[in-house]
């Protein structure tokens, strides 16, 4: 968990409200270690550690952010406050490390995720173009179409499809041209229907 320095620039610097005097401490690294480490947060039991002033609110660290207006102002949490900060901050940026995720399967070489039928290659190639049509704006369009046609990605994800789809085609029903046709009518009724 980072706050502002004087410059404006993100810091691991804290300050730690000592609950016995009320003085500040200035400190250095990563709050949660220091909750983790600190015997005024945590609290030896027979099973383990747990947070002995969870239930309290009783501020224990001070950071600097920046308000709406761009003014440094300090925030003091307690214990309790950091770790529900970092589950929202981890709950926003969950979204991205799974669209990240997404670009990593799409541009992988093995063709095994891309489905062993013709409607599952096609809901893959159905959420390939979804995720380079980049329509939540999460990535770089100019980088994203790069990506996507000067290198291996849609070359590969194109041909391993259309070759599976040239094979299939003489022997299932599934990769002709008359099921495809069907198989995108039924699924335009049921994405109208809903």
């Amino acid at each position: 968990m980072f706050g502002i320095d004087e410059d404006g620039k993100y810091t691991d610097s804290f300050d730690y409200i000592d609950p016995a005097t009320g003085d500040i401490i200035p400190r250095k690294g990563c709050i949660l270690e220091d909750i983790l480490t600190n015997p005024e947060a945590l609290v030896s039991t027979t099973g383990g550690y747990t947070f002995q002033n969870m239930q309290s609110n009783r501020p224990l660290y001070r950071v600097y952010v920046k308000d709406r207006d761009g003014v440094t102002i300090p925030v003091d949490m307690s214990p309790k406050d950091v770790q529900l900060y970092v589950y929202f901050i981890q709950n926003a940026l969950s979204k991205y490390g799974q669209k990240l995720s997404d670009l990593v399967n799409a541009c992988k070489i093995d063709t095994k995720k891309q489905g062993k039928s013709y409607v599952e290659q096609r809901a893959y190639m159905d959420k390939y173009d979804q995720l380079f049509d980049n329509e939540d704006g999460m990535f770089e369009e100019e980088g994203l179409t790069a990506l996507k046609k000067n290198s291996y990605v849609d070359k590969k994800t194109k041909n391993a499809t259309d070759l599976y789809e040239r094979i299939l085609s003489q022997f299932s029903i599934q990769s002709t041209a008359t099921f495809k046709d069907a198989h995108d009518k039924i699924l335009e009724r049921l994405n109208s229907s809903s």
